[in-house]
């Protein structure tokens, strides 16, 4: 927490990485590094022989939000933090069209970040309705609606899947605006149906 605090004092810690791998590159020596690797230095202390630093939604590189110069600048800056920080173990989260856009943009930053490829599997229908049954029994007071997963019904999980493309995160999305568009319109004990995800999804 002292560490977090002291890097995210001045912008806010996502503002930090935006601002270290951005830019001219005159903040890779920044205190937001420095103090990266002393937090690194204290994790290996306690045994910890790994680091990770998780960035996620990374496909905004290409999603053409950037200009040229700022997706250059991006790539060479985070290249050359690759580089010279052998101990951070970088671990980013991108769709595989975007990886193959960054391979076209920046093929010498896909060469730094592609020691490993995790693919991770669009979820099938049983799997979605797992995953909203485990998020719904976490809010859950009755035990006897453990494994229900009222108020949706099967259709309208198997359709929330369909368009959401097999991806969790869009799937969690949807399904949280759904609940909050049926507390607002639905009477009490009816259930969301495929047609009421079509309603309000299109």
């Amino acid at each position: 927490e002292y560490f977090y605090n002291i890097i995210s004092e001045d912008f806010g810690f996502n503002k930090t990485w935006e601002t270290i791998i951005s830019g001219s590159g005159q903040h890779l020596d920044s205190k937001a590094v420095k103090l990266l690797n002393a937090i690194i230095n204290i994790v290996s202390q306690q045994g910890f022989e790994r680091f990770y630093l998780i960035v996620d939604e990374f496909e905004d590189i290409t999603s053409g939000r950037l200009t040229k110069k700022e997706v250059d600048n991006y790539s060479h800056n985070l290249r050359t933090l690759i580089d010279r920080e052998r101990r951070w173990c970088l671990l980013l989260a991108m769709t595989s069209d975007a990886l193959n856009d960054l391979r076209k943009i920046s093929p010498p930053l896909v060469d730094r970040l592609t020691d490993r490829e995790i693919k991770i599997t669009r979820l099938t229908n049983d799997q979605t309705e797992k995953l909203a049954l485990n998020y719904l029994s976490y809010a859950r007071v009755e035990t006897k609606m453990i494994n229900d997963i009222y108020p949706f019904s099967k259709e309208a999980l198997e359709y929330i899947n369909s368009i959401s493309k097999g991806l969790p995160r869009l799937v969690l999305r949807r399904i949280y605006y759904l609940l909050e568009r049926a507390v607002e319109l639905l009477p009490e004990g009816d259930i969301i149906s495929k047609e009421f995800v079509e309603s309000h999804l299109l």
